[in-house]
């Protein structure tokens, strides 16, 4: 459980702020984060994977997940996986986090594109339906936790075939990365 932020102890004299302002604030430490995938091209048929979120088991931290923004050009259906084996031939690969906070630290949680990993095995935690063009925005404030060694995955398919075009999906995540707990 991260420590409460000045929202959850409201008093007087203790300003409230939304979860992620505090923990990109110099108050919280600068420990929040934000990476996207950008636009990843789909397959018109079949599933393809989409993302690959990944806190190292040596990290040291826990990362809980703030904001979570979904979206596709073409009506869509969205698993987020769990349970599973990945790989990563080059670690260092991945987009680009940006600490939201302006602070020199960087992310230890990693978001892969698709031809960054590969996964196998696993089971479907959460599927979602989406229209096309229409963006997903979903606050999650720290209620998800991404503990040291384990990772999220989501795919994407088309829910009508020949969907035409140049599809495309993505993901954007918005974090903060806390002493892992014991």
């Amino acid at each position: 459980m991260p420590p409460k932020s000045p929202e959850q102890i409201s008093t007087a004299s203790t300003p409230t702020v939304p979860f992620g302002a505090y923990y990109a604030s110099a108050a919280g430490g600068r420990v929040r984060f934000s990476a996207s995938t950008d636009y990843v091209m789909i397959n018109d048929e079949g599933v393809t994977d989409l993302a690959l979120f990944v806190n190292p088991p040596n990290s040291g931290v826990d990362c809980y997940l703030d904001i979570g923004e979904f979206g596709a050009s073409f009506d869509a259906r969205f698993r987020r996986l769990g349970g599973f084996a990945h790989t990563i031939p080059d670690v260092s690969a991945g987009p680009l986090s940006r600490n939201t906070g302006g602070g020199s630290q960087v992310a230890a949680c990693r978001l892969y594109r698709p031809g960054q990993y590969t996964v196998s095995g696993g089971d479907v935690r959460k599927t979602a339906y989406m229209r096309a063009s229409t963006n997903y925005i979903t606050m999650i404030e720290g209620r998800s936790v991404v503990r040291p060694g384990n990772a999220l995955a989501w795919t994407i398919q088309a829910t009508r075939a020949n969907i035409g075009g140049r599809p495309h999906g993505f993901v954007h995540l918005e974090w903060i990365e806390l002493p892992a707990a014991s």
